[in-house]
């Protein structure tokens, strides 16, 4: 089962936080909503889902963090900073963002983009955007998972996070 939604700018609304957005809308939609908010300029966020329903998520990331719902906006922030990231440092125009739920044992959610690009670990992801990605990767630790950046000069960048489900 896919779905997929290509977003188009929140107009006249205010811009809500991820707590103002996870709690009342749920992920997939804070999500879709934030996608909205980065299209805009030439710039064109799409969201797609596989698979995807409520989560499971690893019982020790739901224990260190108190609940899923900061389970939920960690994955939102994860997915707000690569999408800020992917237009401030890459001059992306086509983003791409997928939850893959078809994995029994993890959540996989990537975030690509067709911009600039970067050899992941050298000097110019520092410089680009180095403290949001180490960011990312905390969160994504603190949430049991791990964060992975594939990329290469002119190829763009796809940031992909496996987050564990509850028992797996």
């Amino acid at each position: 089962r896919t779905s997929e939604v290509s977003s188009t700018p929140l107009e006249g609304k205010p811009i809500l936080t991820g707590p103002e957005r996870v709690r009342p809308y749920g992920l997939l939609e804070a999500i879709r909503q934030l996608a909205g908010d980065f299209s805009r300029d030439g710039v064109q966020v799409g969201v797609r889902t596989y698979e995807y329903v409520l989560m499971r998520f690893d019982t020790e990331a739901v224990m260190k963090s108190g609940n899923e719902m900061t389970i939920e906006q960690d994955i939102y922030r994860i997915v707000q900073e690569a999408l800020n990231n992917a237009i401030k440092h890459a001059h992306a125009h086509e983003i791409l963002v997928l939850l893959d739920g078809s994995e029994s044992k993890h959540l996989c959610l990537s975030i690509s983009d067709d911009g600039v690009g970067f050899v992941p670990g050298s000097g110019e992801q520092s410089q680009a955007g180095g403290f949001g990605m180490k960011t990312m990767r905390e969160r994504a630790e603190t949430l049991g998972g791990s964060l992975r950046v594939l990329s290469a000069p002119g190829r763009g960048a796809t940031i992909e996070v496996m987050i564990p489900y509850a028992g797996a």
